[in-house]
């Protein structure tokens, strides 16, 4: 893949990644970080619920996105209607009920860690021998 792709996370074991755009935020600030990039004409490669994981449970989120290879900036369509609808369905939960110690928080930055790295891999922004290599903040 080319280097036109951004990772887009809240996740401190992400953020080490190339092309990882950090957001010092929520889950909310991570999607609406990833509709700005839509609307530049990038294309969701990841959804943004993938794992079957309640947003209301979900502190930690990385999204892959990819530069669309049309010159100028038309947004995809699909893209834009995932973020958007994926940000209303997100808007109405709550984490008030997660203990957030930090045995949960390393808990679930490693599980998006481990919802990500197959799609880094599908699309060659890292081999699996480097998944292996990654700093993880061990």
């Amino acid at each position: 893949m080319s280097s036109s792709y951004y990772l887009i996370s809240n996740n401190p074991r992400i953020r080490t990644l190339p092309r990882c755009i950090y957001v010092e935020g929520s889950v909310l600030d991570v999607l609406v970080a990833a509709r700005d990039k839509v609307h530049v004409g990038y294309k969701i490669l990841s959804h943004p619920l993938s794992g079957n994981i309640a947003p209301s449970m979900r502190i930690f989120m990385t999204i892959i996105l990819a530069q669309s290879p049309c010159e100028g900036h038309f947004t995809d369509i699909e893209s834009l209607n995932v973020i958007e609808s994926t940000l209303e369905f997100c808007k109405d939960q709550s984490l008030s009920s997660i203990k957030l110690d930090q045995k949960v928080l390393e808990d679930m930055q490693y599980l998006d860690e481990q919802l990500i790295m197959p799609v880094l891999c599908r699309y060659g922004i890292v081999s699996k021998q480097e998944v292996c290599l990654i700093d993880r903040g061990k």
